[in-house]
């Protein structure tokens, strides 16, 4: 048998070009898995038991105070962004 799995929760943003601008723009994905839970939960308004495995939109405000914790930057006025967790047992 292999070695045993460890499953953690991989934090993403996903960008859409907004329909009508700028349509030659590639979707984007910023991993945002770096980013301490009690803050994603603090900026996504959750409370201390949800570990954020929905979707939810992301505004401008909330862009703002994400892009404070990556380097990428986060552009609300090109792109649709979603913010989703997942499981994953990547290593």
């Amino acid at each position: 048998m292999g070695a045993p799995t460890h499953l953690h929760v991989v934090y993403r943003l996903t960008g859409y070009p907004l329909h009508g601008k700028d349509t030659d723009l590639p979707p984007r994905e910023i991993d945002v898995s770096q980013i301490p839970l009690y803050e994603l939960q603090r900026i996504f308004h959750a409370g201390p038991s949800n570990p954020l495995l929905e979707r939810r939109h992301v505004n401008s405000e909330k862009a703002f105070r994400l892009q404070a914790f990556t380097s990428e930057a986060i552009d609300t006025s090109a792109y649709n962004w979603e913010f989703s967790g997942r499981w994953s047992d990547d290593q």
